[in-house]
């Protein structure tokens, strides 16, 4: 109950952000004091959670394996605003198809000009405020060949991971930009005819795994900040996603027919095959040889996933994300404008690291444009009603 007090109230605060006479925000640094977020912002969610009279037991159990699944991130590192939002999860939902779905509609609705393919090398300031920004254009071929273009626009805004743009600003911005850290999260997607093996998560033999495991630290495990702060469990979380059946001819191409569990690991490196062996129960003797059945075949810690025969990992996938800042304790956040007519929305990542908080900041930044069309266009119709002229 004191968890969910806490993180109604600070709930309750970020939504001000939405609203007069918050929005929109020159500044996310000002308006985290303002609105009282940067209490939670300047301290590790440990920290905040025992401030608030959070049980460390159930701050390490409960709370620490949804920062862990959400972030790659402990309480001694993460903040506690990120903290509380890893807890706010009530009345979630998705699109049927995919989240993509929504900012494919926001672009459809906007009638933009999209190019992809399409990056950016440089954004260079004209004398008369306005930018010109060059580009690689993949043209109709697909991106086989490129073209150097050119467009210019009254006002530019940044909206991605400065550090990882390879962009070029002339003249530089007059407060360099920070370069938060990034998490490098490992996702493994896999098939196996094989259900999750109780054994190896301590549970009775023949009782079934929970479709979602999450994890956290042992309570003799004290790692605090560190960022290789995984623990002795190896993955941050394992979902079961769905049974599937083997199509029917992959018998000849050695898959094991009938059920197959389609599972998602997150993970800070990549997966082992004595791992993923152990986890599924499977004897690393029989691991990689589709036919044998001899205790002697060899194996190797170094050997991945894709070393395990096809009878036993049917199909897999995996990708490695930079998928979000190490979100550390801080009270001063990126600067929104960085120059005149030159704006950036992610600074918001180290605030709140959601694809919800990045479309307010992308609407903040279109409300602080509209905001300068409107003041200057008062203060040319102030002009022309006292005679000034225009």
């Amino acid at each position: 109950m004191k968890t969910q007090n806490l993180m109604k109230e600070t709930v309750n605060k970020f939504l001000k952000l939405y609203k007069f006479p918050y929005f929109p925000f020159q500044s996310l640094s000002d308006v985290a004091v303002s609105t009282g977020l940067a209490e939670a912002t300047w301290t590790s969610g440990a920290e905040y959670l025992k401030d608030n009279g959070i049980a460390e037991l159930f701050a390490r159990e409960i709370i620490q394996a949804s920062t862990r699944v959400n972030y790659g991130q402990n309480l001694g590192l993460i903040h506690g605003l990120e903290t509380m939002v890893c807890m706010a999860t009530d009345g979630a939902v998705a699109v049927e198809g995919g989240n993509w779905q929504i900012f494919q509609s926001m672009l459809n609705a906007s009638k933009a000009t999209v190019r992809l393919n399409s990056p950016v090398s440089s954004i260079k300031l004209s004398d008369n405020n306005t930018y010109t920004v060059s580009y690689q254009d993949a043209g109709v071929d697909g991106g086989n060949s490129f073209s150097v273009e050119q467009e210019t626009f009254d006002h530019v805004v940044i909206a991605n991971p400065y550090q990882f743009s390879n962009i070029s600003l002339s003249p530089p911005p007059k407060r360099p930009l920070h370069s938060p850290r990034y998490v490098d999260l490992h996702v493994t997607i896999f098939a196996s005819p094989y259900k999750l093996s109780p054994e190896y998560f301590k549970m009775p033999s023949g009782s079934s795994v929970p479709e979602a495991v999450l994890t956290t630290l042992p309570a003799n495990v004290k790692l605090g900040a560190r960022t290789d702060g995984v623990g002795p469990a190896q993955f941050w979380s394992i979902s079961t996603l769905k049974k599937v059946e083997a199509p029917a001819n992959s018998l000849q191409d050695g898959i094991s027919g009938g059920t197959h569990y389609v599972y998602k690991v997150f993970s800070p490196k990549p997966l082992k095959a004595n791992f993923v062996s152990d986890i599924l129960g499977i004897d690393e003797a029989r691991m990689f040889d589709n036919s044998s059945s001899s205790s002697e075949a060899s194996y190797t810690a170094d050997q991945s996933i894709a070393d395990i025969s096809k009878s036993h990992i049917s199909w897999y996938y995996e990708k490695v994300w930079q998928s979000y800042p190490y979100l550390y304790p801080r009270v001063t956040f990126e600067d929104i404008k960085l120059a005149p007519n030159l704006w950036y929305t992610n600074g918001m990542e180290s605030f709140i690291s959601t694809m919800e908080t990045s479309s307010l900041s992308g609407m903040n930044v279109a409300g602080l444009i509209l905001s300068e069309w409107v003041s200057k266009f008062e203060t040319k119709l102030k002009k022309f009603e006292d005679g000034v002229g225009l």
